[in-house]
């Protein structure tokens, strides 16, 4: 039986869907605050319990929530094992085109993803006679599939992930083989990932897929049935990532790993359940943990057990310079579940890019003050959902604060000689609290606080244009000077 609590509409109060043995699917409400102080039984959701059909030798799948037909609601997703998928609206209304039937049982819960990237969602189904299943959203079939994967899927949940840096997402499937290969990435196509399947011997978790070494690319972790077990790490040409697959001390089971900074320093943790009680927590220090690089970071996705590949990135970031600072834009996501936005800047186009907000952005603006003139900053958003899911990056938007001559009511009298200059050059007037000098690029070479002063660079400037910032509290003169040196 598999519990999980969430919101099915953003204000409400909270659901518990649960997929029991008596082969009905339960959707309970109760408002949280009451249900802690009272414990008062949680009351059915109108239109629920819903009956499915079952084998009398398998226990059914769990229950996957998505939003499949993008109207901002959470949908229920139940495969049974006689070999049906439902989906149902939280009214209890079986969506159009549902349910399906597939060649064999449903034990595994089924994934949801836009594996085409074209906005719509897919959903993938895996089934005990070896083969996945992808539908559309309307319950028609999506070309080219069904395929087979190795041995039948029981346990394993499809699992969709950007393995080969292509854009689109892979399907991992595989099933409980003694020896192996028994993992396998297809594209959205159906074909096979080249170098797949690999090794994962009797495997019955699912994978996760994230960057663990840093290079910009995803790699599927997983861990084996045997006892002593091995703990892999795949790159996308199914060869081991440097220093895999690592021991572990007994059989990982259904255990799938899970990833994420679990210590806030943010380096990469790795978190695997086995079979002999051992916890295991590793981190990869100095191996930064990305989450615009996490497709599938945990079982089921999401510390929500969603099933579901969301969100997808922002759409449609645009930065401006405006007077002081620098003003973001873009498009707020659909998805019912966002709790807010991160915000990526880099001195490089396409990074690396370093998180600038200290928490989650609720608005779709950002306005960046950190910046300094004559440099070109660029910037990216991500979505983060309330299960702290993080989409990938938006498209990159860049902007530069221009330096300019401006004037002040409180800077007075104040001179700057000779200009241009060789070796040193005087910098003198009333009421300044501070002096910066950048250079044509707007990169800070020195700063200074006085009145008055006979400014030696510490390190030898070459020939060219630099630029003196004069300040009094937020009112600033910035003035062109020319070395000759």
């Amino acid at each position: 039986m598999t519990i999980f609590i969430i919101c099915i509409l953003l204000n409400s109060p909270i659901e518990t869907i649960t997929p029991d043995v008596d082969a009905r699917t339960y959707t309970m409400r109760e408002s949280a605050p009451d249900w802690i102080q009272t414990f008062t039984p949680p009351q059915q959701m109108p239109n629920w319990p819903k009956t499915i059909g079952v084998s009398p030798y398998y226990a059914p799948s769990g229950v996957s929530l998505a939003d499949i037909n993008n109207d901002d609601d959470l949908e229920i997703i139940v495969g049974s094992t006689n070999n049906q998928v439902y989906i149902w609206d939280y009214q209890g209304n079986l969506m159009p085109g549902w349910p399906v039937t597939v060649g064999g049982a449903v034990q595994a819960k089924v994934a949801v993803g836009d594996i085409d990237n074209n906005g719509d969602m897919e959903i993938v189904i895996a089934a005990r006679n070896g083969y996945v299943y992808v539908f559309n959203h309307n319950g028609t079939s999506f070309p080219n599939w069904p395929q087979t994967y190795p041995g039948p899927q029981t346990y394993t949940m499809p699992v969709v992930g950007d393995i080969d840096g292509d854009g689109d997402l892979e399907i991992f499937g595989g099933g409980h083989i003694i020896g192996g290969p028994n993992l396998l990435a297809r594209h959205h196509n159906g074909t096979q990932v080249s170098g797949w399947p690999v090794n994962c011997d009797m495997m019955e978790c699912s994978p996760i897929v994230f960057d663990v070494d840093n290079d910009k690319f995803r790699e599927a972790l997983i861990a084996d049935n045997s006892n002593p077990g091995n703990f892999y790490a795949y790159e996308g040409n199914g060869s081991y990532v440097t220093d895999w697959p690592i021991s572990i001390p007994s059989a990982a089971v259904v255990n799938s790993p899970s990833t994420g900074d679990v210590d806030l320093d943010g380096d990469i943790e790795i978190g695997l359940l086995v079979s002999n009680g051992t916890v295991n927590l590793w981190t990869l220090q100095y191996v930064p943990y990305c989450g615009y690089y996490t497709d599938w970071g945990t079982f089921y996705h999401d510390q929500w057990n969603t099933g579901w590949f969301h969100p997808g990135p922002p759409q449609n970031l645009s930065a401006t310079p405006v007077v002081d600072h620098i003003k973001l834009t873009w498009q707020k996501n659909t998805e019912p579940d966002i709790a807010g936005y991160n915000i990526y800047r880099s001195e490089t186009s396409g990074g690396p890019y370093k998180k600038i907000n200290t928490s989650l952005v609720t608005d779709t603006t950002y306005d960046d003050y950190q910046v300094s003139p004559g440099i070109t900053y660029y910037y990216c958003v991500t979505a983060q959902i309330k299960a702290f899911a993080e989409s990938r990056l938006s498209n990159e938007s860049q902007a530069q604060m221009g330096i300019k001559e401006i004037g002040s009511s409180r800077i007075s009298t104040f001179e700057i000689r000779p200009n241009p200059f060789k070796d040193m050059v005087k910098i003198s007037g009333i009421n300044i609290n501070e002096i910066k000098i950048y250079d044509a690029k707007g990169r800070l070479i020195e700063s200074l606080k006085t009145n008055e002063i006979i400014w030696r660079p510490k390190n030898k400037l070459g020939p060219g244009v630099y630029f003196v910032e004069i300040r009094n509290g937020a009112e600033k003169i910035i003035q062109k000077i020319v070395n000759i040196n």
